[in-house]
């Protein structure tokens, strides 16, 4: 056996053997997270074969449970699949639907408001010559005639109303004043 052939074989039986303690390291820690107690001199030989403190141990163990965790939750969606994709399509067919009734809301609706908005048009319209026709009439007669017809429902009749009722703060000395004499005359009442 020539030198070169017997330090390859040493090299891999150390390779070999490093992995072997790598693996009993990697069980040793399996071995811990899964609730295991193992042997004192098991764990003292596999930490001493692989340079490894308690520390270390303690630290792997830990991440190895967070991964378990980890991975139980990455394992949870599976069972999903199925159903996330058949909530997905049932979405999707009641997006259809709505669209589909909004369009036809849209089409039934869209004449209708602009057929509102044209009756507005010609009522606007219709009210300035109603106005028009008022200011500029010169017959007396037919003015008080027109003025006791006048549309409860127009912007005119509105601001007549509105003019006719007593602004609270214009008349609050006339209010207070009789309120004062409704106290006199309740207080001459008193036996």
């Amino acid at each position: 056996m020539s030198l070169t052939s017997l330090l390859d074989s040493i090299t891999r039986r150390q390779r070999e053997r490093k992995k072997s303690k790598w693996s009993d390291y990697r069980q040793l820690v399996a071995d811990i997270c899964d609730g295991k107690e193992p042997d004192a001199d098991r764990i003292a030989s596999v930490l001493a074969d692989n340079q490894c403190t308690l520390d270390e141990l303690r630290s792997d163990a830990k991440l190895l449970e967070k991964r378990r965790k980890l991975r139980a939750e990455m394992d949870a969606i599976e069972p999903l699949r199925d159903e996330a994709a058949k909530v997905e399509r049932q979405i999707k067919k009641g997006e259809k639907e709505f669209e589909a009734l909004s369009e036809k809301h849209k089409a039934e609706m869209s004449p209708l408001y602009a057929r509102r908005f044209e009756i507005s048009q010609i009522r606007k319209r219709s009210d300035r010559a109603r106005e028009e026709l008022r200011d500029t009439c010169e017959d007396r007669e037919l003015l008080e005639g027109v003025a006791g017809r006048v549309r409860s429902g127009s912007i005119r009749a509105k601001r007549c109303r509105h003019r006719a009722r007593p602004h609270p703060e214009r008349n609050w000395p006339a209010a207070s004043l009789g309120r004062r004499r409704q106290a006199r005359s309740d207080r001459d009442r008193l036996p």
